[in-house]
C-alpha cells in the first residue's frame, strides 16, 4: 500500500475521532451504569443519550455543552450524557428504553420525562431554568415539597405493598384503556377522512370526464401556442 493511502486512511481515522470528540464536552457529566446513582442523587436531571456516529447528537453538541456549562457545579441541578454504544452506557440505556438518538429525559432520576422541545441551545436553556432550576419534591427530596405535596406522600407511604400494586395496576389498566380507546378514534378518523378523499377525487374525475377536461387542457395550449408563433412572426 502507498504512502498516500496510508496518509489518507490516517487523516479519516483522526477525522471519525474527532468527530465523535464532539460529543463529548467539558462541562457536561459523563454518565454511566456506575456512577449514575451518586451523581444524580439529589438533584433534577437533564440528560442526553446519544450514539457517536449520530449526525443529530453532533449537530447538538455545541449548545448542549453550552447548557451544561450553565449548570457547571449547580446546586440542584446536573446536565449529562450517555453513551448508549458504550459497556458502561448500554445498561443505562436500556433502563430509560430509549430507542432513538438523542434522546433527552429531565426531572426526578427515578421518575423522568422525555423531553420534546426544540434542542437548540436557547430552547433547552429557557426550559431548564424554567423547570429544573429549583428542588423538586419527591419521596427521596421532601424537605423541598409543600405541606400539601408532603401529606400525599406520607398517605401513599403509610399504605402497604399489596394496596400500592393495587392500585398502580388499577391506573394502569385505566392508562391502557384510555389509549386503545384514543387508538380506536384515530383509526375511525383516519378511515373517515380516507373516504372524503376517495369521494373528493371520484368527483373531480367525474366533473373532468363530464367535460372532456383533459382534451380542453390539450386544445387550450394549441391556443396558446398558436399565439405565441403569430407574436414572433
Amino acid at each position: 500500500m502507498s504512502q498516500t493511502s496510508n496518509l489518507q486512511i490516517l487523516l479519516l481515522l483522526i477525522s471519525c475521532m474527532l468527530q465523535q470528540q464532539v460529543i463529548l464536552g467539558d462541562n457536561v457529566h459523563l454518565l454511566t451504569a456506575e456512577n449514575f446513582l451518586s451523581v444524580t442523587e439529589g438533584k433534577n436531571i437533564f440528560i442526553k443519550f446519544y450514539a457517536p456516529w449520530c449526525s443529530k447528537c453532533r449537530a447538538m453538541a455545541e449548545d448542549w455543552d453550552r447548557l451544561g456549562k450553565d449548570f457547571k457545579d449547580h446546586e440542584h441541578t446536573i446536565v449529562g450524557e450517555v453513551d448508549c454504544t458504550s459497556d458502561t452506557g448500554k445498561l443505562l440505556c436500556e433502563e430509560y428504553e430509549v430507542l432513538s438518538y438523542p434522546t433527552l429525559i429531565y426531572g426526578d432520576p427515578i421518575n423522568a420525562d422525555t423531553y420534546d422541545g426544540d434542542r437548540d441551545y436557547d430552547s433547552m436553556s429557557a426550559f431548564a431554568q424554567e423547570k429544573l432550576s429549583k428542588p423538586i419534591c419527591s419521596v427521596y427530596n421532601q424537605d423541598h415539597c409543600t405541606k400539601e405535596e408532603a401529606k400525599v406522600i406520607q398517605s401513599l407511604m403509610e399504605m402497604s405493598k399489596e394496596d400500592l400494586e393495587e392500585v398502580m395496576t388499577t391506573v394502569e389498566d385505566q392508562v391502557k384503556a384510555a389509549e386503545d380507546d384514543f387508538d380506536e378514534q384515530v383509526t375511525k378518523i383516519q378511515e373517515a377522512y380516507d373516504a372524503l378523499v376517495m369521494d373528493y377525487n371520484s368527483k373531480l374525475d367525474s366533473l373532468k370526464d363530464a367535460y372532456n377536461y383533459h382534451y380542453m387542457e390539450q386544445v387550450l395550449m394549441l391556443y396558446h401556442g398558436n399565439e405565441a408563433a403569430e407574436e414572433e412572426l
